[in-house]
């Protein structure tokens, strides 16, 4: 599998995605999103995340911040209280097959003024 690959595609086990999480979703104790910033909403396909070696291979750091630029520039605000949850593709697989007994399609949908975007896909019946 290709490290780039086209505006769709699945990610690599070894790759990177971050999701924004707003701060009604941060626990006021701990100050790390709850799994309420993990949960696929009914009226939606997939849990959107961004995909981090798109801007970077392993800097974080300048990786969000083309994360950041891109969600901006398609409309989101970033609050001052929220955060990035990094996640690895692989675990993120391996755990919904451990929890759910489904593997999830890790798949890279770019858009216009965001260009990193990527969807956990997880079909509608196996959602909790």
């Amino acid at each position: 599998m290709s490290d780039k690959p086209s505006n769709e595609g699945l990610l690599a086990d070894h790759h990177n995605v971050a999701r924004h999480c707003g701060a009604r979703v941060i626990s006021e104790y701990s100050g790390l999103p709850t799994a309420a910033a993990f949960k696929i909403r009914s009226n939606e396909e997939y849990l959107s995340v961004n995909w981090l070696e798109y801007f970077h291979k392993g800097d974080f750091d300048i990786a969000l911040i083309g994360v950041r630029c891109a969600l901006i520039g398609k409309g989101r605000t970033i609050g001052a209280k929220s955060r990035f949850a990094i996640l690895n593709v692989g675990n993120v697989r391996n755990t919904i097959l451990q929890k759910l007994k489904y593997v999830p399609q890790i798949i890279r949908k770019a858009e216009e003024f965001d260009k990193p975007h990527a969807g956990i896909y997880v079909p509608q019946k196996k959602r909790h």
